[in-house]
């Protein structure tokens, strides 16, 4: 059996970044897994959580509306956290207004 990691798959990718608003993750899966994406905020706290639950394989989209609802996120950095069975990747957000 091959490692997941091994396996042919795109690096999750965030744009914009610096972004005033929304940001749009996109990632490629190699086969279906259980996938976890959230936006943690410096202090360590759970921003935003933007998917978890299983996805085909295939090409995906989350988007992160950071300006909209009733609190918008305040200007700062962020992480975009993408879990995957044996693996995870971190990616930084810088968020202005």
């Amino acid at each position: 059996e091959r490692s997941w990691r091994r396996e042919k798959r795109s690096n999750p990718a965030i744009a914009p970044s610096p972004s005033r608003g929304n940001a749009r993750v996109a990632f490629t899966m190699a086969r279906e897994a259980r996938v976890r994406i959230s936006v943690i905020d410096v202090l360590g706290r759970c921003a935003a959580l933007l998917v978890d639950e299983p996805l085909p394989a295939g090409r995906h989209e989350a988007v992160w509306e950071a300006a909209g609802g009733r609190a918008p996120a305040p200007a700062g950095l962020y992480f975009v956290r993408f879990e995957w069975p044996g693996g995870s990747a971190t990616r930084r957000l810088a968020l202005t207004q």
